[in-house]
């Protein structure tokens, strides 16, 4: 007589059934002021913008220049211009905060 197959049971990560849908945190000064050299039309401008997600792995991009840090630094011509920073986990999911220079 056989003996029917019996099952093998493994341990499963609960982290691994759930498909992480949070979003990254972002969060951008609200203005940032500088003033330019005499005789300069342009101004040297540096702030941070605050990222964390909960899966310790993001990228951050800008519209300004294409730098993917959240350590800005960077000429701005005289008047307001906004920034605008985009953060994404490695999930796809996407936050987003805009900064005034």
């Amino acid at each position: 007589m056989r003996t029917p197959p019996r099952l093998l049971r493994l341990p499963v990560s609960d982290h691994l059934l759930r498909a992480d849908t949070k979003p990254p945190t972002i969060t951008c000064p609200s203005e940032v002021v500088a003033n330019t050299a005499p005789g300069r039309n342009v101004a040297n401008v540096s702030f941070t913008v605050s990222v964390s997600d909960d899966s310790g792995s993001f990228t951050i991009l800008n519209d300004y220049n294409d730098l993917n840090t959240p350590e800005f630094v960077d000429e701005f011509p005289i008047g307001p211009t906004q920034v605008k920073f985009v953060a994404q986990d490695s999930s796809a999911n996407k936050a987003e905060c805009t900064v005034t220079v």
